[in-house]
């Protein structure tokens, strides 16, 4: 389910059936690719971020959580770079 709002979402975003899509309930953004952290089991966050560079080459993620989200962090680590086009 927390997947499933945010994911959904984007997709609307990205085919410009809104202009800004909100997930309250999701931000689970300690979850790690292999591991569960700090109560998040599944990065939501990364796996919509993921959807929408598959159609974009940039995504903005703002995080106004008062901490640090590590696992967003180090999912994404160095993904501009592996695919970056020149």
């Amino acid at each position: 389910m927390y997947t499933g709002g945010l994911s959904g979402g984007s997709c609307q975003a990205h085919n410009e059936c809104c202009d800004i899509a909100i997930n309250w309930s999701g931000g689970l953004h300690h979850a790690k690719k292999f591991e569960a952290s700090g109560f998040c089991y599944v990065n939501d966050i990364v796996i919509a971020i993921l959807e929408l560079l598959k159609y974009h080459p940039r995504v903005l993620y703002i995080d106004i959580d008062i901490h640090h989200g590590d696992g967003v962090q180090l999912s994404l680590r160095g993904h501009a770079k592996r695919n970056h086009k020149k």
